[in-house]
């Protein structure tokens, strides 16, 4: 099994890269998902009403807070709720042509 430094130790190479991730949040949440993040712990969950809670990575989490993808929405009793910010929706609404080509 290959092994990497995770800037805290060694462990098992990630089966999917923080692209891949990134790509799997910006969908979830451009199909109508909500992004909660812990204020106490190191958590971080997609919810939407009526399909309930999926883990998302917490370092995805504050990568999306940190690159504006997100914007912050108000509270949840988990901790802070985030939507896909205006530009981010528009854009998953109308890919652009090299995307489609």
């Amino acid at each position: 099994m290959e092994t990497f430094d995770r800037g805290g130790g060694w462990g098992p190479k990630p089966s999917v890269s923080r692209d891949k991730w990134l790509e799997h949040a910006r969908r979830k949440l451009a199909a109508g998902y909500v992004l909660i993040v812990s204020t106490t712990r190191s958590s971080a969950n997609f919810y939407k009403a009526g399909a309930g809670y999926e883990a998302c990575a917490y370092r995805i989490a504050l990568s999306l807070i940190q690159s504006g993808m997100v914007v912050e929405s108000g509270e949840h009793d988990l901790g802070m709720k985030y939507r896909l910010s205006d530009e981010a929706q528009r854009a998953a609404e109308n890919p652009s042509q090299e995307a489609i080509d």
